[in-house]
């Protein structure tokens, strides 16, 4: 698996799943939550923003990725398509050699 692919997965080169950055930012705001005393201080409009901000990118991401695989597969499928002509032009030749062949 290259390291371009298994990034994208969550992955690094070794296999292991990496800690997304969503795990490190919801840490800080724990952090910063339980450092206050909570006496309405807190702006929880701006800390679900930055929710629907990071659950964006990673629609964005995914997005990003679909399109990408989507991509992948149509030139599949093209090399593919190009293969089983090649391979029907081939037989097709064998064919007329066999005839040619046996009717020496």
């Amino acid at each position: 698996m290259s390291s371009s692919k298994s990034t994208l997965q969550g992955h690094d080169d070794n296999g292991v799943q990496k800690q997304s950055p969503g795990f490190v930012n919801r840490h800080k705001i724990e952090t910063q939550l339980s450092t206050r005393n909570l006496k309405g201080d807190v702006d929880f409009s701006h800390l679900e923003d930055r929710d629907a901000m990071e659950l964006y990118s990673r629609a964005r991401v995914q997005q990003e990725e679909i399109h990408f695989l989507r991509e992948q597969i149509s030139l599949a499928r093209v090399k593919e398509m190009r293969l089983l002509n090649e391979k029907y032009a081939l037989q097709r030749k064998f064919s007329e050699l066999r005839m040619v062949c046996s009717s020496l």
